[in-house]
């Protein structure tokens, strides 16, 4: 049974952006795979031919629009919301990779990721081929004005609440792997995680 670790992230909305255009920013998966401190290219696979996942693989972590989805039985990363139709998109990624220290022996790999566009934000799951590692992602934006049907009473009053005025982009994740993995990959992750919210920040100023 592997082990779990999680932890979130944040980062404010800049006053002049509105949580429909992080959204949208959100739903443009090219750019936040640019986001990647680590990622050296990717690329866009047909769903057609995607059935390497199942539905219930790529349920991002405690979310609470799971519960609206349905699998499609002829494609298995394809869901039906109740109110629209979402397809999950997989692409691969290229991430380079050091098996000896000080770089004495470097490569790549291919790691597929899957993202899944929600009313509020998007979700992703990654599983890199090494090491049993299984990454989920969501990725949230919560309005702090009152006024925004994609969230909760109980998310609007913790971002009121919070000193963000205009509210902000929430990053849950959920690490599963063996435990020496996990004490071995953790802190690596975070900091990634980090470099990601950093890499939001500034795309998010430099919307209009």
């Amino acid at each position: 049974m592997p082990s779990q670790h999680t932890y979130t992230r944040q980062t404010p909305l800049p006053p002049h952006i509105s949580p429909q255009k992080a959204i949208a920013l959100l739903h443009n998966h090219h750019q936040i795979i640019n986001l990647s401190p680590v990622a050296t290219g990717y690329k866009k696979i047909d769903p057609e031919s995607d059935a390497s996942a199942s539905s219930s693989e790529l349920e991002p972590p405690n979310d609470p629009s799971s519960s609206e989805v349905t699998s499609s039985s002829k494609h298995p990363d394809t869901h039906t919301h109740t109110h629209t139709q979402t397809v999950t998109q997989r692409y691969d990624i290229t991430d380079p990779v050091s098996y000896l220290p000080l770089g004495l022996w470097e490569g790549t790999i291919t790691v597929p990721i899957w993202f899944t566009d929600h009313k509020d934000g998007i979700s992703i799951v990654k599983r890199p081929p090494l090491l049993g590692l299984a990454i989920k992602e969501r990725w949230t934006v919560l309005s702090g004005d009152g006024g925004s049907d994609t969230l909760s009473d109980a998310d609007t009053e913790r971002v009121a609440g919070d000193g963000i005025g205009s509210g902000r982009v929430r990053l849950e994740v959920e690490l599963a792997a063996s435990w020496p993995v996990l004490i071995a990959v953790s802190s690596a992750m975070q900091r990634n995680h980090d470099k990601y919210m950093d890499g939001l920040a500034v795309l998010l100023h430099s919307l209009e």
